[in-house]
């Protein structure tokens, strides 16, 4: 039996989830809590497997503080429910060992999909959560793939992109062709494509040149 606690300040939130579990095998609601002092009691009495909350209706909460409860209670699941819109907080919850994530706005199946996973082990995030997750993975592929290429090399892709061949590109940049050539393999590999047609693609999609 997994046993839960719920830390929501909002009492209508809290009713709701209460109504779920008292309707899905397997889970015990032990108590819930709207601050972060009723919270760390609550714990030391009788820590939850899982503890479901919203950081944004919780009274004295911080991500120190949230950070020690993982750092103490490893066992327990975090899991959180939240109307939270800021993609920033959202990063730092989901960076913080969070195993689930779910915003008030998702579907009663979703939240029991969710909570059934998490039951057995497995991680759940919401389909705006998960968005956001691919948002910021292109992002640091984005950044990774800018900060890699030289200005020279920034050249030679905006060259490539005007379907210049490689003497053309030599004349205009007072280097040999055999240069240019080196600086084309090295930029396809940079890039991970295979060739002049997806390296500019690629440019274009990491606005690295535009059109």
């Amino acid at each position: 039996m997994t046993k839960v606690l719920i830390a929501d300040s909002q009492a209508l939130a809290v009713a709701g989830i209460r109504y779920l579990l008292e309707n899905l095998s397997g889970f015990t609601m032990i108590g819930s809590v709207n601050n972060w002092k009723t919270l760390i009691a609550a714990f030391q009495e009788d820590a939850p497997d899982l503890l479901l909350f919203d950081y944004t209706h919780l009274e004295g909460f911080s991500h120190e503080h949230y950070q020690q409860l993982h750092q103490h209670y490893p066992s327990t699941t975090l899991f959180a429910i939240t109307a939270d819109q800021n993609h920033q907080q959202i990063l730092r919850i989901l960076q913080a060992n969070t195993t689930a994530f779910l915003t008030k706005e998702c579907s009663q199946e979703e939240i029991l999909t969710a909570l059934r996973a998490v039951a057995s082990g497995q991680k759940f995030y919401c389909e705006t959560v998960l968005q956001l997750l691919m948002e910021q993975s292109i992002q640091k592929q984005t950044d990774s793939s800018e900060n890699s290429i030289s200005p020279r090399e920034l050249q030679i892709i905006q060259y490539i992109a005007q379907e210049l061949p490689t003497e053309a590109i030599a004349n205009a940049l007072n280097l040999s062709p055999h240069t240019i050539n080196a600086h084309r393999k090295r930029i396809l590999k940079k890039l991970n494509v295979k060739t002049p047609v997806g390296l500019v693609v690629k440019a274009l999609r990491l606005q690295l040149i535009k059109l």
